[in-house]
């Protein structure tokens, strides 16, 4: 046996011991080539794996000092199932990295969210389906230029300025798309930058879009949020606390518009185009992707239709019996699914609020098989000391639409009977 596949199989066995697990070592040789004294100063690494417990400790009544008085957004939500240490370090103690002079994705984020809602409010006498493309791109260099000037760090040096200029180029595409798309549907962008603060739940947040349409005597309203990278809906990752950010914007804009207004869609619009050969057209690069409120039949109204058997502005396909195909059905909500996703996110919220404030700080991120392990983006990976491989992640299982959907049900009709 190779003696750092020795070393590595004895710290697991090490580290089942330390946690308490039955059968804790199925590989007594590997233990055996290291403690020979196989791999010299390494087994000091061994010692210490045993000695210590990589766990957080309660911090109790600390928790109000440290929270204080707070209405969490749908991130910092998120961020508490994501892995609650993470929580913990980000808002009680709020560690953060220092920033540099030069602009990070952060800044880029955000500049690209203000240049299209400056552009938005510019066009918005004229209407998106009837500004011309000239007119948008010369609304876009503008509100660019006046973003540019919120910020000095904007302007620091030349590399910051060169990294604005390629995202204005980017953000003139999604702006092209959002023309396009305005055309091709009946929604078109009614709200930009909507922000809301909600008592019940008590969350808040902006939604970055809301869109609007008038079709077949209803009224309907659609949700938009704009990422500079990929991202979709993912139930089971909602189901577990993750991907609430949706949901929360639905229950918010369903109390701005009233009853008079149907549920069409909620998606994110990936607002840079990442890779895009000379001539390639935009919308497949544009494609929203979220969940669908109406039927087929509407959402082709809503949000029109390619040459393809899809939709134009969003991933979704129908069969030519005109209903959504397998994938787009796991897409496609009924207002009682929705009410149940609603309900859901209302629980979550509220247990995250109480577990937070008994103060709850356990280092135990999430794992599933799409996105990988919670540590991978977090910057406090050096604070927790979680392992992988060593520690245990908590996992989020691929249950798919209907079976998560039943569990959320039987779990609020379980509520609500005992209250």
């Amino acid at each position: 046996m190779l003696a750092q596949n020795a070393f590595e199989l004895t710290a697991r066995c090490v580290r089942n011991a330390a946690d308490g697990h039955a059968n804790v070592c199925g590989a007594p040789g590997a233990v055996a080539a290291v403690l020979s004294g196989g791999l010299g100063d390494e087994t000091g690494k061994i010692q210490k794996a045993l000695e210590t417990e990589n766990h957080a400790e309660r911090i109790g009544g600390l928790a109000g000092d440290l929270y204080g008085t707070y209405t969490p957004s749908a991130t910092r939500i998120e961020s508490f199932y994501g892995c609650p240490y993470r929580h913990f370090v980000r808002y009680g103690v709020r560690a953060a990295q220092a920033r540099e002079y030069n602009i990070d994705r952060l800044d880029v984020g955000r500049f690209a969210h203000d240049v299209l809602d400056m552009a938005a409010k510019q066009v918005q006498d004229t209407g998106w389906d009837h500004v011309d493309e000239a007119a948008l791109r010369k609304a876009v260099q503008e509100s660019a230029v006046q973003a540019a000037e919120s910020d000095p760090r904007y302007r620091l040096n030349a590399h910051n300025k060169a990294v604005l200029d390629a995202v204005t180029d980017e953000i003139v595409l999604a702006a092209e798309m959002i023309r396009q798309q305005s055309k091709k549907g009946a929604l078109r962008p009614a709200k930009t930058e909507y922000e809301f603060r909600l008592d019940a739940p008590a969350v808040m947040g902006k939604v970055d879009r809301i869109d609007t349409a008038e079709e077949g005597g209803r009224r309907y309203f659609g949700i938009v949020d704009y990422k500079t990278g990929a991202s979709d809906f993912d139930i089971n990752r909602m189901a577990e606390g993750l991907d609430l950010q949706l949901i929360i914007y639905v229950i918010a804009v369903r109390a701005l518009m009233g009853d008079n207004y149907a549920f069409a869609g909620a998606n994110y619009m990936r607002i840079f185009s990442a890779l895009r050969e000379q001539g390639e057209p935009l919308e497949p690069l544009f494609k929203m992707r979220g969940i669908a409120g109406v039927p087929a039949e509407d959402a082709r109204r809503l949000f029109g239709e390619d040459d393809k058997g899809g939709l134009f502005s969003v991933a979704a396909r129908y069969k030519k019996d005109g209903n959504y195909d397998s994938a787009s059905q796991q897409r496609s909500y009924t207002e009682e699914e929705l009410d149940i996703l609603a309900g859901w996110a209302v629980r979550l919220i509220g247990q995250a609020r109480t577990r937070i404030e008994d103060g709850e700080t356990a280092i135990s991120p999430t794992e599933d098989g799409k996105h990988g392990l919670a540590c991978v983006n977090c910057e406090f990976g050096d604070v927790c000391a979680f392992e992988a491989g060593m520690d245990e992640p908590r996992p989020i299982e691929n249950e798919g639409k209907e079976a998560r959907v039943a569990q959320m049900r039987a779990v609020l009709e379980a509520a609500d009977e005992t209250n």
